[in-house]
């Protein structure tokens, strides 16, 4: 699966309330605007953040899995996008922007155990490089509550309300259940002692969104 524009304006329109009314262009804009935040994004994980199990010399990596990662986020693009879908450049517009970016780029990025995968390069006598990718990764922290408090705080509105929240549960539900996250082949790296045992310093840069 994969993140739609066009799903994600029905789905928070439906949110909204508006199930039968027809899907407006700035409901749209504002989607693919999302859509295009989200997979201009990337990923990385420090090293020491990805870790699993170096087996034989040459053989694969062991319940590779990754936690906290840290999102690199493309808000301005997120940000000129809605501009341009609303038709105005206003404070209130940029603060509803920024409140949304940095809920997402706030949230980490895992991987479960087995996701992290690749081929070990050590040796009986000699530590070696591990060279993988990942698969199924997926954001932790994202809350309806928090995202409609921060816009609502961001827009000068005081309290969010069950409307807002509604909103915001169908956007982060669409990346939850349609987002996917991976690192291709050889983003992923790392160090398999001589003995095996723990991967040493696992990292990964450029993660993909999509």
């Amino acid at each position: 699966m994969a993140m739609n524009a066009a799903d994600l304006a029905e789905e928070t329109k439906s949110a909204l309330g508006f199930v039968a009314e027809p899907t407006s262009a700035i409901s749209l804009n504002f989607a693919a605007a999302f859509v295009t935040f989200m997979t201009t994004s990337t990923f990385t994980h420090l090293p020491g953040t990805i870790i699993g199990v170096c087996g034989s010399p040459g053989g694969p990596l062991s319940n590779g899995s990754a936690s906290l990662g840290t999102m690199v986020s493309n808000a301005p693009v997120f940000k000129t996008a809605l501009f341009a879908a609303f038709g105005q450049t206003t404070p209130q517009i940029g603060a509803f922007a920024d409140a949304i970016s940095a809920h997402f780029a706030a949230a980490t990025v895992s991987f479960g155990i087995g996701d992290i995968t690749g081929i070990c390069g050590h040796t009986p006598t000699s530590p070696g490089p591990f060279v993988g990718q990942g698969a199924n990764g997926f954001q932790v922290g994202l809350d309806k509550t928090i995202l409609a408090a921060t816009i609502a705080i961001a827009m000068g509105q005081g309290a969010p309300t069950p409307q807002s929240e509604d909103f915001c549960d169908a956007l982060i539900q669409h990346v939850v259940n349609n987002a996917e996250y991976s690192y291709l082949p050889a983003t992923v790296t790392g160090t398999c002692p001589a003995t095996g045992a723990p991967l040493t310093l696992g990292a990964g840069v450029g993660g993909v969104i999509v």
